[in-house]
């Protein structure tokens, strides 16, 4: 099972925990494939609950996400299509 955790340093979330046995790199996936990325549907759920309940700190937590993938975004914008 997956486990996202917040990436303090650079945002975005990873997905497995930091508890988690060591691992060589620690991914985050942002790219869409048939089922989209965590990524993308954190950012949607935080940009939804920020609006909801009126906490721009959600907000800025989704905004995080959009810049850590934004130039593999520029470079391959249909690989990404739910963020």
């Amino acid at each position: 099972m997956l486990y996202p955790v917040w990436d303090e340093k650079a945002g975005g979330l990873f997905t497995t925990a930091d508890d988690a046995e060591q691992l060589i790199v620690r991914q985050k996936e942002g790219y869409d494939g048939a089922v989209p990325s965590g990524n993308s549907v954190a950012m949607m759920n935080l940009i939804r609950l920020g609006r909801i309940t009126a906490d721009p700190k959600l907000e800025q937590k989704a905004a995080a996400i959009g810049r850590l993938f934004s130039a593999q975004l520029a470079q391959s914008p249909s690989g990404f299509t739910q963020m």
